[in-house]
């Protein structure tokens, strides 16, 4: 099963928003939404919709990660929540859109999956950015601690 399929099958909010999601071969997760499916009264991108994206983003990006990690299929090793959340809204977003996610410095992976086998659960941070499509200009930043539990 790919990550978007993985994503559509455990979390509706992602089909319901109309989202799409890019893998590359670096590992980079992107998760895209088209601005006629989300503007608001202001004509921009609602801030829930920034939110979720950035979210998703951030949340795909750790599967990804675990996956690897584990040598699993997505969803297999380790079951995810976000403790806590923060989200910068810095520029209006007037266009179609996309978050990634940066992947965190070696250090942190190997100290993440460390505590996790020998705790049974860990957490690590995460970022996330939003652009509009065809721009570097940073519109919106997520920064989210997930928690994650073994499965194994």
């Amino acid at each position: 099963m790919n990550l978007e399929a993985y994503i559509k099958d455990n979390i509706p909010a992602f089909s319901a928003n109309k989202f799409a999601i890019i893998e590359d071969p670096s590992g980079i997760v992107r998760v895209s939404g088209h601005y006629r499916d989300h503007y608001n009264h202001k004509k921009t991108v609602f801030g829930g919709t920034i939110s979720t994206t950035l979210m998703i983003s951030a949340w795909c990006q750790a599967v990804v990660i675990v996956s690897r990690f584990f040598n699993a299929a997505f969803g297999e090793g380790a079951s995810f929540v976000v403790k806590h959340q923060e989200v910068d809204y810095l520029r209006p977003v007037r266009t179609d859109f996309e978050a990634c996610s940066r992947i965190p410095p070696e250090t942190e992976i190997e100290r993440f999956f460390s505590d996790l086998k020998s705790t049974g659960k860990a957490r690590f941070k995460l970022e996330s950015l939003l652009f509009e499509i065809g721009s570097n200009d940073e519109k919106a930043r997520f920064c989210g601690e997930f928690v994650a539990f073994s499965e194994r």
